[in-house]
């Protein structure tokens, strides 16, 4: 790999930095670019956001030593008359700057101020140096759950409903357990239970991914082994795909795929990849009617390379080794088909790169156990969810919450299982209401009724619905 070489200057000595000792996120740019410079280089977001800096502690054991600065926005103009809640992103290493899209409309209609902050080492709050930046003693969910109570006391605020989507369930378990008194409710969505055992080590994918690939016709079949064998299709492509799409999804996009699937390879001559895309992009035409939305201006952003903002692998790369285990010899995050079977690719998660300084000699991964909540908590999971398996928001509601509780379980429905819902609207404005009530009835702190379970399985068909409450909670179940 060549090596660029930048000169950083400054008054009194001059150093050498190479590209591969720089994050990931760097090494394109070809030099390490600070949260502020980012910043800088894209004000009409920052305008748009109406956002600010909040001073934390690099490290929150030694609170008056150096500081960094974390970004955070409201979505809209803050009203002092309106609770507020705050969201915790996934990823690790998801930017909060996804505002304009569909989904994130619609969390801004929930009678809330909607509280939003770039994680540290990511965006707009990435560290000032790079040293600091590959410094692994810098990140962990605790610190992301610190910084977040930082930007609240900033605001003078006294209490605040609390909302994690995929990883973002942990800095917000974490949030509800180490502030209880600031804390309202905690909504969950996606939900990581044990950092060790059921996200890089759980075959429940491929289960899934099995079970859809035996529903395939022979015809496609003999088609996928044809190309594998003659390398036109590596053994990799197929299943990572089909688990992008189940993850993200769900059960109900499988006939979809299988249209895809035979559009590239049956209906048509198959040559390459591209075929694939192509086939995607007509049946979704066919498929799909055209979405209204909110008319948004987008705010314009940099073209340059060095100032666009992307979610972070090194963040990333970094808690997933830390904290769940992603480098241990049984994960695996690849899986591949040979002789009609799907196989995960024991081990091909994550190493730990040099690029990355100060790894913890011990290891101590994310428990739930260890972060007891006392205020009211819910539960929002798919059952075919395959990045974060059902069977941890079951673990969790069962061991985590210590007061008023319930777990929604989403039938064949993936990864964030009402963002799914929300996309499938096709205008906010007439089909939001009950989704819009069911969240606010949870962020503040309260659970539904089987009457009102039953009503949003009626509004949205896909959604499936049934609930496990406990301390006085019903439970409700799914009825065909």
């Amino acid at each position: 790999m060549k090596l660029y070489l930048l000169f950083l200057i400054n008054f009194l000595s001059a150093s050498l930095v190479y590209s591969q000792n720089l994050p990931q996120d760097s090494r394109e740019c070809g030099r390490y670019v600070s949260g502020i410079e980012l910043s800088d280089n894209n004000p009409d977001l920052v305008k748009y956001e109406n956002g600010f800096f909040v001073e934390v502690p690099k490290k929150y054991e030694n609170p008056s030593g150096e500081k960094t600065k974390i970004y955070a926005y409201f979505a809209e103009k803050y009203d002092s008359s309106k609770p507020t809640y705050v969201f915790f992103l996934g990823g690790p290493g998801q930017n909060s700057h996804q505002s304009m899209s569909f989904k994130f409309n619609f969390f801004k209609t929930l009678g809330y101020n909607f509280l939003l902050m770039d994680q540290r080492g990511i965006s707009f709050s990435r560290f000032d140096k790079v040293d600091d930046a590959v410094n692994t003693e810098n990140y962990s969910s605790e610190y992301t759950a610190k910084d977040m109570l930082s930007v609240v006391d900033s605001l003078g605020l006294k209490k605040v409903s609390v909302y994690g989507a995929s990883y973002g369930t942990i800095p917000a378990t974490i949030f509800a357990s180490m502030f209880p008194e600031r804390t309202t409710s905690v909504v969950l969505e996606g939900v990581v239970y044990d950092g060790d055992k059921t996200i890089y080590q759980d075959l429940h994918r491929v289960k899934i991914l099995q079970r859809y690939y035996d529903s395939l016709s022979e015809n496609i079949k003999v088609k996928i082994e044809t190309l594998i064998n003659e390398k036109q299709l590596n053994e990799y492509e197929l299943p990572g795909t089909l688990m992008a799409i189940l993850m993200m999804y769900g059960e109900d996009m499988l006939p979809f795929y299988t249209k895809v699937l035979n559009r590239a390879l049956i209906e048509t001559e198959f040559k390459s990849r591209a075929d694939l895309v192509k086939a995607w992009g007509e049946v979704s035409n066919e498929t799909f009617p055209a979405k209204n939305s909110y008319s948004m201006v987008p705010p314009k952003l940099s073209n340059d390379i060095c100032f666009k903002i992307e979610d972070s692998y090194d963040v990333n790369q970094i808690l997933m080794i830390k904290e769940f285990g992603a480098s241990e010899l049984t994960s695996f995050t690849t899986f591949t088909l040979k002789n009609r079977k799907i196989q995960p690719l024991i081990p091909s998660g994550y190493f730990k790169s040099d690029t990355y300084k100060n790894w913890p000699n011990s290891k101590v991964y994310f428990s739930a156990n260890n972060y007891p909540v006392k205020t009211p908590l819910f539960y929002l999971q798919g059952t075919y969810d395959g990045a974060t398996p059902a069977t941890g928001a079951i673990l969790h509601f069962k061991n985590t919450p210590q007061v008023d509780s319930q777990l929604f379980l989403f039938k064949g429905s993936p990864h964030m299982p009402t963002g799914k819902i929300i996309n499938d609207m096709n205008d906010l404005e007439t089909e939001w209401k009950p989704l819009q009530a069911f969240f606010k009835s949870l962020l503040d702190g309260n659970g539904l009724s089987c009457d009102e379970v039953n009503l949003l399985n009626k509004t949205y068909s896909t959604a499936k619905l049934s609930s496990a409450g406990k301390n006085g909670l019903k439970n409700c179940k799914y009825i065909k």
